[in-house]
């Protein structure tokens, strides 16, 4: 009974996020549709011309595709409510166009829900118009000397 509860959960969830990730989807990858399973487990792109299993997309389009399905099951799952969605320098791997792209993508979503946007590539979600920009310190750097050493990490006993 547990199985097919979940089953039915995963079922319910599956077409609405796909709905959800359509105009996100357009942006980037024009005249695409997302291709997730049953278990909604990302296998890739589809669209007239044929499909593109996941494993075989760039990194940057994996990364950003990835994100979509993020912000698509945070909006199904969250509908009603402002849910944060927590993203940590997720689009490291995508090139300058792509990252204009997902700007906007990124300011769409962020109508509907708090998001939280960790990164060490500021510059680059600048024009986002974030209510809040905190830039962390950098630590120092211990120095190493007379009666000092530093251990590197495959040094570091337990």
């Amino acid at each position: 009974m547990l199985d097919r509860e979940y089953r039915a959960a995963r079922e319910r969830l599956t077409q609405p996020v796909i709905e959800r990730i359509r105009p996100y989807l357009q942006t980037l990858f024009p005249g695409s549709e997302v291709w997730l399973d049953e278990e909604l487990n990302l296998r890739g792109l589809r669209s007239e011309s044929g499909q593109e299993a996941f494993e075989f997309l760039s990194g940057g389009a994996r990364e950003q595709l990835s994100l979509l399905v993020r912000i698509g099951l945070a909006e199904v799952v969250g509908s009603g409510e402002s849910w944060p969605l927590v993203l940590d320098d997720v689009l490291v791997n995508t090139d300058a166009e792509r990252i204009r792209r997902m700007q906007r993508a990124l300011f769409s979503a962020g109508q509907k829900m708090q998001i939280l946007l960790f990164t060490c590539h500021g510059s680059l979600f600048d024009s986002l118009g974030p209510d809040a920009y905190i830039e962390l310190p950098t630590p120092p750097v211990r120095a190493s000397g007379p009666g000092r050493s530093e251990a590197r990490p495959d040094e570091v006993g337990v």
